[in-house]
Parts: C-alpha cells; sequence; structure tokens
C-alpha cells in the first residue's frame, strides 16, 4: 500500500496503491489491509500502466496518469473521483 487518503464524507481511508507490472492485480498488502475487518475499508485504487478502467472486488483499476484527477479540495474536504460507485 503506497497512499491513505482521508474520506472525510464516508469516514474512511482510501487505500491508494501503484503498480508498475504486468501482474497489477497482484497485492497482497492492499487485500490484508481490505480484509481486515476492523478497519471497514470496502473500496481502494491501484493505478498502473494498464489503459483499462475496471472495478474487480470494490477495487478501481486506473491508468496511472488519472491519478491528477485526485483533488482534495480545501473548502469541500473530500476525495474527488468521477463517481468511484458507477465505474
Amino acid at each position: 500500500m503506497d497512499f491513505l487518503v482521508d474520506d472525510y464524507e464516508r469516514m474512511q481511508v482510501l487505500p491508494i496503491e501503484v503498480k508498475s507490472g504486468k501482474d497489477y492485480t497482484r497485492h497482497s498488502a492492499l487485500d490484508n489491509f481490505m480484509s481486515t475487518p476492523d478497519y471497514g475499508i470496502d473500496r481502494a485504487i491501484v493505478f498502473s500502466n494498464e489503459r483499462k478502467v475496471e472495478r474487480i472486488n470494490g477495487i478501481l483499476y486506473m491508468p496511472v496518469y488519472y491519478s491528477m484527477f485526485l483533488n482534495h479540495d480545501q473548502e469541500s474536504p473530500s476525495v474527488i473521483l468521477p463517481n468511484l460507485e458507477r465505474v
């Protein structure tokens, strides 16, 4: 796991992992973090060199250049990404 971002609207953290290889869907630290019931984490983001956007088991896989769309606005403290629930 590379980053944890506060998601104030959901009162959770949003774990983010950045992968450079072809096996970007293998992420044991992120899987262990998400499977710990006390943390209550139900979604995460993995940035990789792949071009497609997909969601598998609550993990949103996106190209690394999409990271520029993560925005933490000072006036509205929330993680802004184009509707994570719809992808």
